[in-house]
């Protein structure tokens, strides 16, 4: 393996691993809020029926089981576990290859999206823009989910007549997830996976290049 490349696919490694572990840290703080949340607001779950354009309208049997608490914390947990498995095979598989010679080579030019061995400057640059990037997005994000929320605070207050869901639910759901991402993403790097973790991690795949 080219000791020239060691840095570089470190960095990319302990990139990936902060990213996974970021999004661990997310998905169970919104799962630990939907539990939260669900329990607060049974008696909603457990309505029999609900209002849609003035008409009162029944569950079927067959759909009643969608209200069980069991049933929603059941549904949440499998999706943020596909997406926590998706990112770590992801993972795994970077690192497997990183360790194999020549296939670590062209892994990392894939990566990185060159013809050429990146040097460590550009995958610092790389990683560095991508930070940016994210913390202009999450702006973009406040935005959007401003509007979709307002959206869905019409649709429940004059189509199914349900403000309860609204307020309770989807309101302080949006809001408790837009300040956790907010500081995931713009303080995680000061309390917790930072410099010191980032460089200790570093050196650690270095030594397992050797």
């Amino acid at each position: 393996m080219s000791t020239n490349t060691k840095y570089q696919k470190a960095k990319i490694i302990v990139e990936e691993t902060r990213r996974l572990y970021l999004q661990i840290i997310l998905l169970v703080g919104i799962f630990l809020f939907i539990i939260v949340r669900t329990i607060i607001s049974r008696n909603f779950l457990l309505m029999p029926s609900f209002t849609f354009v003035g008409e009162n309208v029944s569950y079927s049997p067959e759909l009643s089981i969608i209200q069980s608490p069991f049933f929603i914390f059941a549904y949440v947990a499998v999706i943020f576990s596909i997406f926590i498995v998706f990112r770590y095979i992801k993972l795994y598989n970077l690192k497997r290859k990183f360790r194999s010679g020549e296939k670590g080579i062209k892994k990392l030019k894939k990566y990185m999206k060159t013809d050429k061995i990146p040097n460590k400057e550009e995958v610092d640059n790389k990683f560095d823009e991508d930070k940016n990037k994210a913390k202009r997005k999450f702006y973009n994000l406040v935005i959007r989910v401003a509007v979709l929320n307002f959206v869905l605070y019409y649709v429940f207050t004059n189509y199914i007549s349900n403000s309860f869901l609204f307020f309770n639910i989807i309101l302080p759901f949006s809001i408790l997830t837009l300040i956790y991402r907010y500081l995931l993403l713009f303080h995680a790097d000061k309390k917790f996976l930072g410099e010191k973790w980032e460089n200790e991690k570093i050196e650690y795949y270095i030594s397992e290049f050797n």
